[in-house]
């Protein structure tokens, strides 16, 4: 795993439970206030997955790109919580993978 994978990573767990509380949103106006938290830290992790290597790079991109585009459009709420959980999904999946490579497995 690159640094920049890391570093991008890193940043999207720091708002890994805005992203739950994206993915379980009810109206429009909590995921306007979601997106001031989680906008910048989204966007700089975003970068740092596409310039570095590590797993499950291609998914998280998958994901990453259509949620921004979605956050910035506004339109559609269903497709918003999906991509969230997709991407909660994801972050849960890479940080399994870390647990067993660091425990030897």
């Amino acid at each position: 795993m690159s640094k920049e994978f890391e570093l991008g990573v890193g940043l999207l767990k720091k708002i890994y439970t805005d992203l739950q509380a994206l993915s379980a949103a009810e109206d429009k106006r909590q995921v306007k206030e979601l997106v001031q938290v989680i906008m910048n830290p989204l966007l700089a992790g975003a970068y740092q997955i596409k310039v570095g290597e590590g797993p499950q790079k291609d998914k998280l991109l998958e994901v990453l790109f259509p949620l921004i585009r979605e956050l910035r459009d506004m339109q559609n709420l269903e497709s918003i919580r999906t991509l969230a959980k997709g991407l909660v999904s994801i972050l849960n999946t890479i940080e399994e993978m870390a647990t067993q490579k660091g425990s030897g497995g």
